[in-house]
């Protein structure tokens, strides 16, 4: 009996652990007022970028984060928009983010043409 019930509780927890939000926002993550991005999704590996969100255009390093962001926060009341070149001006493609938003999988965020983000973007614009 004992073990039924043992198995009936860990049932339950993994039914619970299944059912939670996948992408919650981590707070500490990145601090208020600021744009976060990561190399790998979930908000792990190298933080290339943690910008204070200042209207102006922004280049991500081209050596490293460059083409290799997955995971962004934007813990900001301003909008933000990946680029996929290093000149926005001349970018072909281009995503938004908006205020207080975040992706855990930048394979989420797709352009009109159904591109994702993901390891695309080259630069980002902050606009408040």
């Amino acid at each position: 009996m004992s073990k039924t019930i043992h198995a009936l509780g860990l049932a339950s927890l993994l039914t619970l652990t299944w059912a939670a939000p996948a992408d919650a926002m981590p707070p500490s993550k990145c601090q208020e007022g600021h744009v976060c991005m990561w190399e790998d999704s979930l908000w792990e590996g190298t933080r290339y970028v943690f910008q204070k969100a200042v209207p102006g255009r922004y280049g991500i390093d081209d050596w490293d984060g460059d083409k290799e962001i997955s995971s962004v926060i934007n813990n900001s009341n301003c909008t933000i928009v990946l680029f996929s070149q290093d000149d926005p001006d001349t970018s072909y493609r281009w995503w938004q983010i908006a205020p207080m938003d975040f992706y855990s999988n930048l394979k989420n965020l797709k352009d009109g043409d159904g591109y994702d983000a993901n390891d695309r973007a080259q630069s980002f614009e902050i606009v408040c």
